[in-house]
C-alpha cells in the first residue's frame, strides 16, 4: 500500500514538473493574485474590474526569461493593450455569427461547475468536443464564472492576455533554441513587436478563439522544444480541438526555430506535396499556396476600398507595411549571401502555414458549393494569419536590419541579443 502511495506521489510530482516550470508558477500565481484583486471590482462594476485587469496584465511581460529590455517590453504591451482598448470601444465585440454562438454558451450553463460536468460526459462518451463552440468556452468560461461577468466586451482581457503571452513565448523560444543560427537568434527578440499589430489588436477585442487558439499552439510548439510531452499531449488533444491544424501551427515554429534548413525544405515540399494529392492534382491549389503565403504579408487586401473604412484602416495599413517589406526582401535575398539563409528559412515556414490554409480554404469552398480555381480563398484569410504574426514581425524587422544597418543594430530600449537560458529557466 505504502509502495503504491509512493508512486502516485511521484507521478503526480512528475506531472507537475512537467506542468509547471519556474516561470510558469510565477506568472500563474501572478495572474491569480490579480484576480483575487479584482474579483469584488468586478463585483461591484464590471467595467472598473476589467480596466484593472487591463492594467495589471501587461506586467506578465515582466516576468518572462527574455533578452529584451524591462521597460521596451512594458511598453510595447501596454501600448497592445491601449490599442485593444481603441479596438474595443469603437468595435462591437459581437460582429460574427462565431462571436454570438461564443458568447451564447456564457447563458446555456448555470455554472462553470455544470459546464465542466456537461464537457466530462461529452469527452467520456465521444472522447472529443467535436466543436470549437464546446472547446473555447474551456478558455473563457471559468475567467467569466471566477469574477462574475456577463458583457462580452469583457472578453477582450482574456484575449489580450492570451496574445500577450503567446508573443511572450514565441520570443523566448527564438531566443533560446536558435542559439546557434546567428541571425535567428538575433532577431528573435523582434517577435515582441507583434504586440503593435493591429490585427492582432482587432481580433483580441472581438469574442473569439484567435488569440486563445494562437496561445496554444505557441505553448505547444514550446512544451516540444522543452521535451514536456505529458502537457504536449494534452495541449495537442485541446488544441486540435480547438482548431484542426493546431499541430500544423506548433510544427512551423518548431521548423524554423530548431530543424535544419534542409527539414524545413522537405517539410515544405511534403506540405505542397499532401495539397496536391488531396485536392484531386489540382494545379490551380498549388498556384494558391503561393497567393496566400504572399496574401499573408499583405492582407487585408488594399486594393478593396471597404477595407480603409473604420477599425479596417489600421490593418490595412500594416498589411501595406509588411508586404512592402516582404517585396523588398527578395532582391536582398537574390543578391545577399549573408542574409539569404535566414529568409529562405522564414518564407519556407510561411509557405508551410500557407499550404495548411489552402487546403483548409478548398474544402471549405468544396463544402460550401463554391466555384475553385487561381485565386480562390475559401475562408477569412486576415483572421487566419493571426498565428504566425511574430513570424511576420520577424521578416519585417530583419529587412529593416538590412536596410537600415547598423542604426537599428544598436542597443536600444528593445534590444535584441541571442541568451544563454538555465534548463529550468520556463
Amino acid at each position: 500500500m505504502k509502495g503504491g502511495e509512493e508512486v502516485k506521489a511521484s507521478v503526480s510530482t512528475v506531472f507537475a514538473t512537467e506542468m509547471f516550470s519556474p516561470t510558469a508558477r510565477r506568472t500563474i500565481g501572478f495572474i491569480v493574485g490579480l484576480m483575487v484583486l479584482a474579483w469584488p471590482l468586478c463585483w461591484q462594476n464590471e467595467l472598473y474590474g476589467t480596466a484593472f485587469l487591463m492594467i495589471g496584465l501587461p506586467l506578465c511581460m515582466a516576468l518572462l526569461p527574455l533578452r529584451v529590455s524591462q521597460i521596451g517590453r512594458l511598453l510595447l504591451a501596454y501600448a497592445f493593450v491601449a490599442g485593444v482598448v481603441g479596438f474595443a470601444v469603437s468595435t462591437d465585440a459581437l460582429s460574427g455569427p462565431d462571436a454570438l454562438g461564443y458568447f451564447a454558451q456564457i447563458g446555456r450553463f448555470d455554472s462553470v461547475g455544470q459546464f465542466f460536468r456537461y464537457i466530462y460526459e461529452v469527452v467520456r462518451e465521444q472522447w472529443i468536443l467535436g466543436t470549437a463552440y464546446l472547446a473555447f468556452p474551456v478558455l473563457y468560461l471559468p475567467y467569466y464564472g471566477a469574477l462574475g461577468l456577463q458583457q462580452p466586451e469583457s472578453i477582450a482581457v482574456l484575449n489580450a492576455l492570451f496574445w500577450i503571452l503567446a508573443v511572450g513565448a514565441a520570443t523566448w523560444m527564438f531566443q533560446r533554441w536558435s542559439a546557434g543560427r546567428g541571425d535567428l537568434a538575433f532577431l528573435g527578440g523582434a517577435c515582441i513587436l507583434a504586440l503593435l499589430s493591429p490585427a492582432a489588436m482587432y481580433f483580441a477585442s472581438t469574442f473569439g478563439k484567435d488569440a486563445g487558439a494562437t496561445f496554444v499552439a505557441v505553448l505547444l510548439a514550446v512544451c516540444v522544444l522543452r521535451k514536456r510531452w505529458i502537457f504536449a499531449a494534452f495541449l495537442l488533444y485541446f488544441g486540435t480541438m480547438l482548431r484542426p491544424y493546431t499541430v500544423v501551427i506548433a510544427a512551423t515554429y518548431v521548423l524554423l526555430a530548431r530543424a535544419p534548413t534542409y527539414v524545413l525544405a522537405t517539410a515544405a515540399a511534403a506540405a505542397i506535396a499532401i495539397v496536391f494529392v488531396a485536392t484531386g492534382f489540382r494545379a490551380d491549389a498549388v498556384v494558391n499556396i503561393g497567393l496566400v503565403g504572399g496574401f499573408l504579408f499583405l492582407s487585408p487586401n488594399p486594393l478593396n476600398p471597404d477595407n480603409w473604412i473604420g477599425h479596417l484602416a489600421p490593418l490595412a495599413i500594416e498589411g501595406i507595411i509588411l508586404g512592402g517589406l516582404a517585396a523588398i526582401s527578395l532582391p536582398i535575398m537574390l543578391f545577399s549571401r549573408r542574409h539569404r539563409p535566414l529568409y529562405f528559412r522564414i518564407f519556407l515556414s510561411v509557405l508551410i502555414y500557407a499550404a495548411t490554409l489552402t487546403l483548409v480554404g478548398y474544402v471549405h469552398a468544396r463544402t460550401r458549393g463554391m466555384p475553385y480555381g487561381i485565386g480562390t480563398a475559401g475562408d477569412n484569410m486576415l483572421r487566419k494569419k493571426l498565428p504566425i504574426v511574430p513570424i511576420l514581425y520577424l521578416h519585417a524587422t530583419l529587412t529593416l536590419r538590412v536596410l537600415f544597418g547598423s542604426l537599428l543594430a544598436r542597443r536600444s530600449s528593445v534590444t535584441f541579443q541571442p541568451m544563454t537560458m538555465a534548463k529550468d529557466a520556463a
